[in-house]
């Protein structure tokens, strides 16, 4: 989900990681969600699969199975339509990551409009010194008739998480965010 940028990528910005704080807020907040992945219907029931293991090969196996031929995708860095070319993009993403981590950790919805909040820490190759970067997000899926994803939106925060690990972005982000 990251492949066309990530090459450009150098250096993790430590000043504006909240991921550690929101989950210390959640913490606080005494929530925890228990997913029953077996109550779920097949369609949410694949995808929280298929994100929760999210692999290169799983990528190779399953995208079929899980999204329709015509499907949309938004993961705020990159806007795809069709089956065939969500799987290509996951694939290459594979090829500039040395590890990539996803944890589904709360699954709600109903009928055919479903919402999955989840944890992803991934690690660059040759980027960021081997260092994990982590970030929380929530996807709005929508399934078709079939169970299979017909919509797929993400929403997570591209600047503090990917774009600040840009030499050039990160500092302009940076110091957008100082002002604030």
């Amino acid at each position: 989900m990251l492949s066309a940028l990530v090459a450009a990528c150098a250096g993790n910005s430590e000043k504006h990681q909240y991921v550690p704080a929101y989950e210390q807020a959640m913490a606080s907040a005494d929530f925890e969600s228990a997913v029953d992945v077996g109550a779920l219907p097949d369609g949410p029931r694949r995808f929280y699969e298929f994100l929760d293991n999210f692999s290169a090969e799983t990528v190779s196996r399953e995208t079929g199975a899980v999204y329709a031929e015509d499907a949309f995708l938004n993961d705020t860095l990159k806007t795809l339509r069709g089956r065939q070319a969500i799987e290509a993009y996951f694939t290459e993403t594979f090829t500039h990551v040395e590890s990539l981590e996803a944890e589904v950790v709360e699954v709600v919805g109903a009928d055919r409009s479903w919402f999955f909040r989840w944890r992803m820490t991934l690690v660059f190759k040759d980027l960021n010194d081997g260092q994990p970067s982590t970030s929380v997000g929530v996807s709005h899926v929508i399934f078709d008739d079939a169970g299979q994803v017909q919509v797929h939106q993400d929403y997570w925060d591209a600047a503090t998480h990917f774009f600040s690990m840009v030499p050039i972005a990160g500092k302009i982000i940076e110091k957008v965010k100082d002002r604030l």
